[in-house]
């Protein structure tokens, strides 16, 4: 018997599904594939569920760049940096639970009693190799020197650029970023994470060296950070209405414009190419 829509999916609405996803859930409830027999017939409802990148979707800057000379700038650092420069790598959010043991009877025997249940804290890095005159590794250099604080003055260095700084609360240091995993639609969310107090903990590796025998080495900068996070049904609804307002108009990478629409003047005026041999030969005909 063919496997009808509504032994596709689980309900929406039921609170199995609404505490825990906003992503379309399998049925995974019937058939079953590790009985007795194999059930072919029920091969969809054994839908494996695979991983899909994160989006990250930068929520509050850090108050730093308000005291900045050009903040627009810095903040065109940070937010390309968090969502479309780096790798992304530590989320984190699986629970443990632990218990009493005690030993019962002389067999050895073992009872236990939950004690306390833990969720995984996210250790969030983000990496990417960085480019030509070191943008990012610049942009941490000032986040830590002049946002957090001087290494060797041991204040932050915005208090000598602007008299007017009142405090150095965290979040004149932190930023808060949104990160969750969408369904393979990329329409709902199914996983997210709400990380504010996120702070670098360092700048990236920076040396130098000599060897003639040696290439040249990118920089792979590894930025771990700081954070805070929220992982709560409310943050997935948050994660929705911004995964709501993206325009998905330009996801159709097959019917996008070519990124160029004429030939270069100098090419253009520069004889012996295969246009111009095909005029050559026209006015050779008889």
């Amino acid at each position: 018997m063919a496997t009808t829509l509504k032994d596709r999916l689980l309900d929406s609405s039921s609170s199995f599904v609404s505490n825990t996803t906003r992503s379309p859930v399998v049925n995974a409830f019937v058939g079953g594939q590790n009985g007795p027999t194999l059930n072919i017939g029920r091969y969809v409802n054994n839908a494996a569920y695979i991983s899909r990148p994160l989006i990250a979707r930068v929520v509050t800057f850090p108050r730093w760049v308000d005291y900045m000379p050009d903040p627009k700038v810095f903040r065109t650092a940070i937010k390309t940096f968090f969502e479309v420069q780096t790798k992304i790598d530590g989320l984190q959010k699986g629970l443990q639970a632990e218990f009493n043991e005690q030993e019962i009877g002389a067999a050895g025997h073992r009872q236990f009693d939950l004690t306390k249940v833990t969720m995984t804290m996210s250790d969030i890095t983000h990496t990417m190799q960085d480019k030509y005159g070191l943008p990012y590794q610049n942009l941490f250099n000032i986040w830590l020197r002049y946002g957090m604080m001087d290494p060797e003055s041991m204040v932050p260095l915005i208090t000598v650029l602007n008299n007017t700084v009142t405090d150095l609360l965290p979040d004149m240091y932190c930023a808060t970023v949104l990160y969750f995993e969408t369904d393979p639609r990329g329409m709902t969310v199914q996983k997210a994470w709400l990380v504010t107090n996120m702070a670098p903990r360092n700048a990236g590796q920076d040396e130098g060296r000599r060897d003639l025998t040696a290439p040249g080495q990118p920089l792979e900068l590894a930025i771990p950070f700081t954070g805070l996070q929220d992982t709560s049904v409310g943050v997935m609804e948050f994660a929705q209405a911004e995964l709501d307002k993206m325009n998905r108009d330009g996801l159709n990478t097959l019917t996008r414009k070519a990124y160029v629409d004429a030939i270069d003047a100098n090419v253009t005026a520069t004889a012996g190419g295969y246009f111009e041999r095909a005029t050559e030969a026209a006015s050779e005909q008889i």
